[in-house]
């Protein structure tokens, strides 16, 4: 069976340094934890809870006798390793409190894992500055192009039903890949309308390829299927970037999704995208995730550019989308 990436990432990376035990698998680690700190991602704190209803953490010695305190990337990982109850703060928070800690050495990470991973003080500093220093930014750009060419962490295809491989973009995706991006696909066993499922990338320049499957336009404007093709096509776009929040992507790039065979006219679906993704990144400002749609031609592109302008630059006796661009600021458009 064909594996892809483990989306907790600190687990994936100490489990490689514990096996080669280099500096660049070490390096891998920390790489891994400072993405955490800089996603404001969270960790499972194992506690202990007195009679008096009182908790204290759950802390370890090591073989000189230093006092680390534990934390768990995952509730797997904190039910693997028998901790019955938890809290969740976030990383950050979780290194500042340990700072302040004079008897604390450092952190453990996963100690019920094969392959815990410890942490002195003054690498926490080292790590928690640099994320602050160097935080991620959302932003949204347009590109012209071949989507399979695009240098990214992921690129989003545009499925069918069966993630088989068919034609337009789905072709193009699977003939770049190659062979292995089939023989993946087969074992995710389809996926339903509007929702998304990710694979390796193979022989692209992007990681990960995330396919989603959209809606078929019916022709019938009077149809009230209308409104849930237009929930399913929306669903496309999220659900896509919530697929990439969970694997640490922090650039995704998208077709025009169900505008070529599927019949969704251009001007429409390219709104629904646009207001999709710009919610999206105003629920998530601190995650980092720069979006690029993808256009397959000078109509797509001019489109795109016209609903952006209006955003930015509204007429005030039409509708327009000014609302959603609180908190990108600069970042919309990069062209």
């Amino acid at each position: 069976m064909i594996k892809f990436a483990n989306p907790d990432i600190i687990a994936a990376a100490s489990k490689d340094y514990a096996t080669k035990q280099d500096t660049e698998s070490l390096t891998k680690v920390l790489e891994a934890v400072s993405t955490i700190l800089k996603e404001e991602g969270e960790v499972f704190i194992p506690v202990l809870v007195e009679q008096d209803g009182s908790m204290s953490l759950e802390t370890l010695l090591n073989e000189k006798r230093e006092t680390f305190v534990l934390c768990c990337t995952s509730q797997f990982q904190a039910r693997a390793a028998g901790y019955e109850t938890t809290i969740n703060r976030r990383l950050s928070d979780y290194i500042d409190m340990v700072m302040q800690l004079d008897a604390a050495a450092g952190i453990c990470v996963n100690p019920g894992d094969d392959y815990p991973f410890t942490m002195q003080k003054l690498m926490l500093q080292a790590l928690l500055a640099e994320s602050q220093k160097a935080p991620y930014s959302n932003g949204i750009k347009l590109f012209k192009g071949d989507i399979t060419t695009m240098d990214v962490d992921c690129i989003v295809n545009a499925a069918n039903n069966e993630l088989l491989g068919g034609g337009g973009v789905d072709g193009a995706i699977h003939r770049a890949a190659g062979p292995d991006l089939l023989a993946e696909c087969k074992i995710l066993m389809g996926c339903p309308t509007g929702q998304a499922k990710i694979t390796n990338g193979y022989n692209l320049p992007a990681k990960f390829v995330i396919h989603t499957v959209g809606p078929v336009y019916n022709l019938n404007s009077e149809d009230p299927r209308h409104m849930q093709e237009r929930s399913e096509l929306g669903s496309c776009y999220r659900s896509s970037l919530e697929v990439a929040k969970l694997y640490h992507i922090h650039s995704i790039a998208f077709p025009c999704i169900s505008c070529g065979s599927y019949g969704y006219p251009i001007e429409e679906a390219t709104k629904i995208a646009f207001i999709e993704v710009v919610q999206w990144l105003n629920e998530n400002p601190n995650y980092g995730m720069q979006v690029t749609f993808v256009c397959y031609d000078d109509e797509a592109m001019d489109v795109y550019k016209s609903i952006i302008d209006n955003a930015q630059h509204p007429d005030p006796d039409a509708p327009n989308f000014m609302s959603l661009l609180t908190g990108l600021g600069k970042d919309l458009p990069k062209q």
